[in-house]
């Protein structure tokens, strides 16, 4: 005959590890909406300074090699939207 065991511990550590895991995967949702939002970011700064690229004629580019470079650093290091 096996002994019997309360099952009230079961039940609490159940309680407890679902409520940990719960805030676990919030914080994992979390990070990933957060570089979902940068990563969409990312993207529309891409598509701008594509577009900006494309305004500049091929004679700039001839005529001084580092305005694409400046360009790109500017975009870079520009304002930042949340």
């Amino acid at each position: 005959r096996f002994p019997e065991i309360p099952l009230v511990g079961f039940t609490l550590i159940g309680v407890v590890l679902s409520i940990f895991l719960g805030f676990k995967n919030t914080a994992c949702y979390d990070r990933w909406w957060e570089a979902r939002k940068l990563w969409g970011v990312l993207a529309v700064i891409t598509c701008t300074f594509s577009g900006c690229l494309q305004m500049f004629p091929p004679t700039v580019a001839e005529v001084n090699p580092g305005v694409y470079q400046l360009h790109a650093q500017s975009n870079a290091f520009g304002s930042r939207e949340a």
